[in-house]
């Protein structure tokens, strides 16, 4: 069983002689007691459960995790006694993810920023969506390495640069994940005055026409440029950048390619370094599934 257990939602398939089956989604917080909303779950489909591998947006420790931007909270040992299963295991969703990037064919890719990489140096993986998550991968000694943590919380930008209001001190408290969000792009769109429910909203408006949404639009996508520049850097990534997140691809044809060109080149000292370093965004569906899958199989499980 494979679980991938997001801000908003929850999406769930079955492995089989190594085949990612059928994918069903489910509210995460339906979740509030996910042992036994898995263990619901799996009984309506019919399956007995030999393993989990679940993925989690939230710290984990201790094979648990509290997520970090809904009430959930998952224990994978509940979990497994919940099941029956032989086995279960919880890892971050920027680990599933960033280990999907090697599994990728150039079908599942689209190319944002040309360039040439270096196939055995580290790849970072940068996906907004409810928050922000990164990660990265290298390979060492022929296996895949996979390097996670909360780079989404780092502090981004000045606060007053991008419009949210904050002075002072206070501008060191806005990160990353507060503008490179669903809920960040809400909150800018707001800060300039619009009024609007949703990021979905506001991406309608700008398919309408209307100047404010598409600005606040193409704001956010040049600050992901240079959020994906500074990871290229901080990560050494001269293997590559990939976008994957719900974000991009719910902005479709509003998303502002040259804006997000624009920002990914404001490193000047180091633009011929950035300008090496292709960025691809993360077309195939359920990239955390893809890595859950291939780290199940890298424990021979």
């Amino acid at each position: 069983m494979l679980v991938d257990i997001g801000g908003t939602n929850t999406r769930i398939a079955y492995l089989r002689s190594g085949r990612i089956g059928r994918v069903s989604r489910h509210p995460t917080k339906s979740l509030a007691n996910a042992a036994a909303t898995l263990r619901k779950i799996a009984a309506d489909d019919g399956y007995r459960v030999a393993g989990v591998a679940m993925a989690a947006a939230g710290p984990v420790a201790g094979n648990r995790v509290r997520l970090t931007n809904v009430d959930v909270s998952v224990d994978a040992r509940t979990v497994r006694r919940a099941l029956r299963a032989k086995w279960a295991v919880l890892v971050n969703d920027m680990t599933a993810t960033a280990r999907a990037v090697p599994e990728l064919r150039p079908v599942d890719l689209r190319t944002l920023h040309t360039g040439r990489g270096d196939p055995d140096a580290v790849r970072v993986v940068v996906a907004p969506g409810t928050g922000l998550g990164i990660g990265a991968v290298k390979r060492v000694h022929g296996k895949w390495c996979v390097i996670d943590g909360e780079g989404g919380h780092a502090a981004g930008p000045g606060a007053n640069h991008i419009g949210t209001g904050r002075t002072g001190a206070d501008q060191t408290n806005t990160s990353w994940e507060d503008l490179l969000s669903g809920p960040g792009l809400l909150r800018m769109y707001r800060r300039g005055g619009g009024r609007a429910r949703s990021a979905s909203e506001i991406t309608t408006r700008a398919a309408r026409g209307e100047a404010r949404a598409k600005k606040v639009i193409a704001r956010w996508c040049e600050l992901l440029g240079r959020c994906c520049a500074d990871m290229v850097l901080i990560f050494g990534a001269r293997g590559g950048c990939y976008v994957a997140g719900g974000m991009v691809p719910s902005l479709g044809k509003q998303f502002d390619r040259a804006a997000f060109r624009t920002g990914y080149k404001t490193h000047r000292k180091f633009e011929s370094y950035l300008r090496a370093v292709p960025v691809r965004q993360v077309i195939r569906p359920e990239p955390v599934l893809v890595g859950l899958r291939a780290l199940v199989q890298d424990r021979g499980a």
